[in-house]
Parts: C-alpha cells; sequence; structure tokens
C-alpha cells in the first residue's frame, strides 16, 4: 500500500506521517520517503529547487521539472521495489504537490503539470492521500514561530507572497474534487493527536 501526505507550508504533515509511521512500524515493513528527495540524486534536487539564494533564479518550468525528475528516481529506485516486496510505503509529498505548487500556484496550468506529473511516474498514484487542508496564513504564521530563535533561513517555497500560497490551497482543492475516492481532506486546525486517530482509522478500513 503506497500512502502519501499533502499539505501547505506549515500545515503539519510531516508531523502526522511520523506520528502515523510510530502507529505501524511494530506491525509492518515501511519505507519511509519524501518528494523532493528520497535518493542520492533526489537529496541534490532538493538542495537545488529549495535553496534560497538571490542569484540562483529558476524558472516555473525549471522548478517542475527538477521535482519531477527527483520523483521519477525515487520511484524507481525506493517506491516500486519496497512495493514489490510487499512493505507499506509512506511519502512526504508526491505528484499532487507538483500539481498544486507548480501547476496551480506557479500557474503553469492545472491539467499541463497533471500531464507532466503523471508522465514522469508512469501513471503511478498512490492508494491512499492525507491532504491536511489549513488557511496559509495560519500555516506561514506556524514557521514564523517556528523559525525564532533560529539561524536557518525559509526555503524558496515558504518565503513565497500569501497569493501564491493561497493559489496552492485551490490547487489541492481542486485535486480532492478530482479524486475524492484517494484523497483525504484533514481539517489542519486539529490536534495531531486527533489527525493521527482520523488516518489510522483510514487505514485500517483500507488495509
Amino acid at each position: 500500500m503506497f500512502i502519501t501526505f499533502e499539505g501547505g507550508e506549515g500545515a503539519g504533515k510531516t508531523t502526522l506521517m511520523q506520528q502515523v509511521e510510530n502507529q505501524l512500524k511494530d506491525r509492518c515493513s515501511l519505507l519511509i520517503t519524501r518528494e523532493p528527495g528520497g535518493t542520492i540524486f533526489g537529496e541534490k534536487a532538493r538542495q537545488l529547487v529549495l535553496e534560497n539564494r538571490d542569484d540562483f533564479i529558476l524558472s516555473p518550468v525549471a522548478e517542475m521539472l527538477l521535482y519531477l525528475t527527483s520523483r521519477a528516481q525515487n520511484l524507481h529506485e525506493k517506491i516500486l521495489p519496497a512495493l514489490k516486496r510487499g512493505e507499506l510505503v509512506l511519502c512526504d509529498r508526491f505528484s499532487d504537490s507538483t500539481i498544486a505548487y507548480q501547476g496551480v500556484g506557479r500557474e503553469l496550468g492545472y491539467e499541463y503539470v497533471t500531464q507532466c506529473a503523471l508522465l514522469a511516474v508512469r501513471n503511478v498514484q498512490p492508494d491512499l492521500t492525507f491532504y491536511i487542508d489549513l488557511d496559509p496564513e495560519i500555516g506561514l504564521n506556524r514557521l514564523i514561530e517556528r523559525q525564532k530563535g533560529k539561524e536557518e533561513l525559509y526555503d524558496r517555497i515558504e518565503k513565497e507572497k500569501l497569493d501564491f500560497h493561497n493559489r496552492t490551497r485551490e490547487g489541492y482543492h481542486m485535486l480532492y474534487r478530482d479524486y475524492p475516492e484517494r484523497i483525504v481532506l484533514l481539517d489542519g486546525t486539529l490536534s495531531v493527536e486527533e489527525l493521527t486517530e482520523l488516518s489510522m482509522k483510514e487505514i485500517e478500513k483500507r488495509l
């Protein structure tokens, strides 16, 4: 079973995935991975695509292609072999992120980026996706609180203007509309414990 976790900046998807991992790790064999990343190549692509530098400006198409190449390698090298071994795969972001962020957020086009994203992964889609829906303003304020007292800078995506993040949320809502059987929408204002309980109930139902 292939499960992905999606959401805007500060929504809590990575925390939720970690909680689900803790619930499942003693019950079955797991592969934990992320996008972009997951492989040596993917982690290098992640550094390029998220690096916050004034002298390094990616075009929206170049940005999209970096995400897609990272994902294609992760699928080939890690995800498909794990699924063939019967493992349960948990992935922090997958194609939905590219469609929402680059297709709608960057305004490259929902349908165009959907086609590109599916081509990159040979039409492979998750069995189940948890999308944590949260007002971007709340999510960005969470990031500000998280960064207090730290030297690390925001990445390229986190530093985008609110309009970009609002469009990205619209993109996720479009995906939820088109894939209601796969995507479970979770209220991002709920506690981590509540989100974990809802997610585990859905996983138990589908296992």
